[in-house]
């Protein structure tokens, strides 16, 4: 190549034409050196494996009860052993505390807006009241809170003081 003429400099592009940035076809990344279930297995999971593959190609019809019912029991054992060997990740344990942070602020909020409620208010002072001896004076009249608050009163009968 001669550096004197700048029209004989080449760019040459190797990638995929409507290729976007950041994303790879399938098939073409270097396949993974180890997979899951490498080993050798045992006899009752290559029966059990087999019968499964056999039941979702041709039916669950095509399989006898006893090995309908040896699938179904290594299935489960499978999936028992994996759900108590599984570690819990980080984020396992992020979400959880989240959830019982959240919890606890929900709690907080619905404590909050009790005592700041009406109804909470007007109890109050209603127990205030039933202390000092004056009922009426605690309590605006005409609120349905006071209307409510008396019919309790009265449903809770005459008051007894030592």
């Amino acid at each position: 190549m001669d550096q004197s003429d700048p029209l004989d400099t080449v760019l040459a592009h190797f990638g995929v034409k409507g290729m976007r940035w950041g994303q790879r076809k399938k098939g073409t990344g270097k396949p993974s050196s180890h997979k899951k279930g490498d080993g050798p297995k045992s006899a009752d999971a290559e029966e059990a494996h087999g019968n499964k593959a056999r039941a979702k190609e041709k039916g669950v019809h095509t399989l006898s009860n006893a090995e309908l019912k040896k699938v179904n029991e290594r299935l489960n054992l499978e999936q028992n052993y994996a759900r108590m060997t599984q570690e819990k990740t980080k984020l396992d344990k992020g979400h959880n505390a989240v959830k019982v942070a959240l919890g606890l602020v929900g709690t907080a909020a619905s404590v909050y807006t009790a005592l700041n409620s009406p109804m909470f208010k007007a109890g109050k002072a209603f127990l205030n009241a039933q202390m000092e001896g004056a009922f009426d004076a605690a309590i605006p009249n005409g609120s349905g809170v006071h209307r409510a608050v008396k019919v309790a009163a009265a449903a809770a009968g005459p008051k007894h003081r030592a």
